[in-house]
């Protein structure tokens, strides 16, 4: 229920991918529902059961949104079909496959950007220069949502976005408590963290801050994208709490 109500949050947040496949669960849910309470059908065994495995799954990991719109989409269609559109002749088909199409090149169109623009983009959503800086000898954790472009770039990363993996090998739950400050410096010890890297709005980065044995190598970034670098002190006591060679792996 917690990731159901996450997932429901996201629809008035609006901005990012997230977001956007949220409202597209709710807009398929309410407008399956409503095809439904039009013109109502007797329901398959087999029909119940891929349509409530698929929101389901959507709504506890949201990686499964897209396994949900496969499952559920030839469903949704048939439901509109028999509800709003219930005769085609020879007149509307033609006509409706040129509305269709001409959605999809709409959409198609709407998010291919120029090279350009997505390099703009990119530079100002994401810290680059700072990944680039980062060493491949460093033990650097990570906002989660950097992981995967600091792979791509072959830079070592705590942690990336497949959250279930992580999960299960309990780094996932150190990260969070990391995040809100639960035993925060005992955790970066027990991984040999040496760097930071998180949004300068994050908790950790305001106790890192003020933290002795902790300083800011660079910052990058504006407003709520603004992300801080941190270091260990050489010669600080936390710098010798990251030296021995033995140390949890980083990915």
């Amino acid at each position: 229920m917690r990731r159901a109500a996450w997932l429901l949050a996201l629809l008035w947040l609006g901005g990012n991918a997230s977001d956007a496949a949220a409202f597209a669960v709710l807009l398929a849910i309410v407008l399956m529902v409503i095809a439904n309470a039009v013109r109502g059908r007797k329901w398959q065994v087999y029909e119940l059961a891929f349509v409530f495995f698929a929101w389901y799954a959507a709504f506890d990991h949201a990686r499964f949104t897209f396994l949900a719109a496969v499952l559920t989409t030839p469903i949704l269609a048939k439901d509109l079909t028999r509800s709003f559109f219930p005769e085609f002749t020879q007149k509307t088909i033609p006509a409706f496959n040129l509305l269709i199409a001409a959605g999809c090149i709409f959409v198609v169109a709407w998010f291919l950007k120029p090279s350009t623009k997505l390099d703009e983009r990119m530079a100002t959503d994401w810290p680059l220069q700072t990944i680039a800086s980062i060493q491949p000898n460093w033990r650097t954790l990570n906002q989660e949502h950097l992981g995967g472009l600091m792979d791509f770039n072959g830079k070592p990363s705590f942690i990336d976005t497949r959250w279930d993996i992580f999960e299960h090998h309990g780094e996932m739950k150190d990260f969070i408590n990391i995040l809100r400050l639960h035993d925060s410096l005992d955790l970066l010890d027990k991984y040999r963290i040496d760097h930071v890297l998180v949004r300068q709005d994050e908790s950790l980065s305001y106790l890192l801050e003020h933290t002795r044995g902790w300083s800011i190598l660079r910052q990058e970034g504006t407003g709520h994208d603004q992300y801080t670098l941190f270091a260990r002190t050489p010669g600080s006591a936390a710098a010798c709490m990251a030296a021995p060679a033995q140390a949890t792996p980083m990915h």
